[in-house]
């Protein structure tokens, strides 16, 4: 049986001189484990269909009881081609009510942006809906 997840995209103000804007983004939230260790709250990650990994802060590794030194490291290319180095390892993810999914995940230092759901979290989804009219991802499980 599939299951449809709905989630609002997240209002984010970007204050410039004199001007305040609102964007919108597409935010989900998730579960992680890692072998017998899970985080017991929802992790939020923004979906991203242009990148080709899921990338974490190394911050949630260390929670999962996860060791940088048995991580995998790999180079690869990040917005305006910079080259960063994470660490690459499976996990298994899961939606808010449902059965879990083993993804690679990388997980990176100094990671300060959004934690990042790309292609292999697309994978697992029937479908993924950006409904830019309602302001909200829908996914199909």
């Amino acid at each position: 049986m599939t299951k449809r997840l709905i989630f609002p995209f997240l209002k984010i103000p970007k204050i410039r001189v004199n001007t305040i804007r609102e964007y919108q983004k597409p935010l989900v939230d998730v579960f992680l484990s890692y072998k017998h260790k899970f985080i017991p709250f929802s992790i939020s990650a923004i979906m991203d269909s242009a990148s080709d990994f899921n990338i974490f802060d190394m911050e949630i590794a260390q929670v999962l009881g996860i060791k940088q030194n048995i991580l995998k490291p790999i180079k690869i290319k990040g917005v305006g081609n910079k080259i960063i180095t994470v660490y690459q390892t499976k996990i298994r993810m899961a939606f808010n009510g449902t059965q879990g999914h083993d993804i690679s995940a990388c997980f990176c230092n100094n990671h300060t942006a959004y934690q990042i759901l790309g292609l292999p979290t697309f994978n697992i989804c029937q479908q993924v809906i950006f409904d830019i009219t309602n302001k909200q991802t829908i996914l199909q499980l």
